[in-house]
């Protein structure tokens, strides 16, 4: 019963919940090893609660430069624990729990967005390589993209 009504709950986001992507400005410096990045915050989840309807927004923003970034399948599950850690530390254990399993079942869904996992990476484009480690120029191109992102993008 209590799967049931989980279920319901998450395909009535899916279907119902709209969301608008959010670009960073047009400052962003030109990435050699990455596509530019561009975030619809909780995708196919709501940004926070009816009391703060943007308090997850960090947190996924958070995510969704880690999912941009690609990595390894231990460096994914590292970012969807962390997820998950992040909304309970915001006060929402229960919810955090059903975030962070939404997230694994859609590795597996066949319905795919955009953001999965190394989106952004342009030598995994138009490849079905999923999981690869990135080179050392990859890994500071990130960083240096990281902070600029995450100072630029407004989560409030």
């Amino acid at each position: 019963m209590i799967y049931s009504k989980i279920l319901f709950f998450l395909l009535f986001i899916l279907f119902f919940v709209h969301h608008n992507a959010a670009f960073a400005e047009n400052n962003a410096p030109n990435f050699v090893n990455y596509r530019p990045f561009d975030t619809d915050f909780c995708t196919f989840f709501v940004d926070g609660t009816w009391t703060n309807p943007n308090a997850f927004k960090p947190c996924c923003l958070v995510h969704d430069l880690e999912y941009w970034r690609g990595g390894t399948l231990a460096e994914q599950k590292t970012s969807d624990l962390k997820l998950r850690e992040c909304i309970a530390d915001l006060g929402y254990p229960l919810l955090s729990h059903i975030i962070y399993h939404a997230v694994k079942l859609g590795h597996h869904s066949p319905v795919k967005t955009r953001y999965k996992y190394g989106w952004g990476r342009k030598k995994l484009m138009n490849t079905n390589i999923d999981f690869l480690e990135l080179s050392p120029e990859e890994e500071i191109e990130f960083k240096e993209a990281y902070n600029f992102y995450i100072q630029t993008i407004d989560t409030r």
